[in-house]
């Protein structure tokens, strides 16, 4: 952000915006709106974009797979979920979302990756 350049702000801002998508109206707006700091700013500066982007794709992969959908009112017997554990284990291992490589060259966004699992 620089004082010299006021388009740059407005250039940052709209990679923040789709970069980070706002949060869906709620309770919490009351609060959001009573923050003093730009809360994308700040997980931009925390994350970094590299990170922010690995989280997003981790995230739609995940939400996007019906294997790991969940149905209201869905009770499992124990062994019937740990067969739908180990499926879904071996279908993480498919998406292969980090290569040895990868996570040599950037171990945070390995670290990133296993937050985004966890």
């Amino acid at each position: 952000m620089s004082a010299t350049n006021p388009g740059e702000d407005r250039t940052e801002g709209n990679t923040l915006d789709s970069l980070l998508l706002d949060f869906p109206s709620g309770p919490l707006d009351l609060y959001r709106k009573k923050t003093s700091f730009n809360w994308k700013e700040l997980a931009l500066f925390w994350d970094g974009e590299e990170i922010i982007r690995a989280k997003q794709d981790v995230f739609r992969t995940l939400e996007n797979d019906p294997l790991f959908a969940h149905q209201p009112g869905e009770d499992l017997s124990v062994e019937k979920y740990r067969e739908l554990t180990f499926i879904r284990c071996k279908r993480l291992f498919e998406y292969d979302y980090l290569t040895l490589a990868e996570t040599v060259q950037s171990p945070l966004k390995f670290i990133a990756v296993v937050h985004c699992l966890y």
